[in-house]
């Protein structure tokens, strides 16, 4: 599937990024709305308006086409990535950061990191000197505690877990890797905060911008890839 934002791999300022995000999400809210108003008029007599709403292709810039439901999930997700810039702009701690890598929608683009490995988060920033920083943005619908266990594939991504069958959950915890010096954040909204739980990681809460909640995910034994 065709990425609907392109992922930055050059380095960029959080600012930068910011109002790029904000430029291409305003663009395809405005795709958005112009394909409601079509199919509105076109399907609400129908029988099978829900089964072609679900299918509808919303036209994009450039003779481009995308699935409707996807493209609210990416804007959904763009949101908070969005939220989490700002607070990282206005955060002192993370004053001389840079991004180097960001996939805001469904690429996966990777940055080599100083311990020799490849980061392919959403969002990875960094300084002249320190830990680098890991993030993935998680937006769930549900309000309640069950997530189909996308908080453990959130988890695996940043390298905390790994998938066994025989575990509980079906993931276990990884052990950790010496020299490794990153910090692992996860960026959701407050709801999904609630259903944040693993044996052998503790959430710290940094912070939070509207309903993003910025939380950095600490393993209580040794972390590994």
């Amino acid at each position: 599937m065709a990425c609907l934002i392109a992922p930055v791999t050059e380095p960029t300022t959080v600012g930068t990024l910011a109002a790029n995000l904000a430029a291409s999400h305003a663009d395809l809210v405005q795709a958005v709305e112009h394909h409601l108003a079509d199919v509105s008029a076109a399907s609400r007599e129908r029988a099978d308006y829900g089964s072609r709403f679900k299918r509808a292709r919303v036209d994009l810039r450039g003779g481009l086409d995308h699935n409707f439901s996807e493209i609210i999930n990416q804007l959904a997700t763009v949101e908070r990535l969005m939220d989490a810039l700002t607070w990282f702009g206005a955060s002192p701690e993370f004053r001389d950061h840079q991004v180097i890598l960001c996939n805001p929608t469904t690429s996966s683009a990777g940055v080599w990191l100083p311990d020799g490995h490849v980061a392919k988060n959403d969002l990875v920033l960094a300084a002249a000197s320190g830990p680098v920083v890991r993030c993935e943005v998680w937006d769930g619908a549900g309000r309640d505690r069950i997530n189909n266990g996308k908080d453990k594939s959130v988890l695996a991504a940043l390298g905390l877990v790994k998938q066994d069958d025989s575990a509980k959950g079906g993931y276990a915890l990884l052990p950790r890797s010496p020299g490794v010096e990153e910090r692992l954040l996860l960026v959701c909204s407050d709801s999904d905060r609630l259903k944040l739980r693993f044996d052998g990681i503790r959430y710290v809460d940094l912070g939070k911008h509207g309903i993003t909640c910025i939380v950095e995910a600490q393993p209580t034994t040794p972390l590994g890839r």
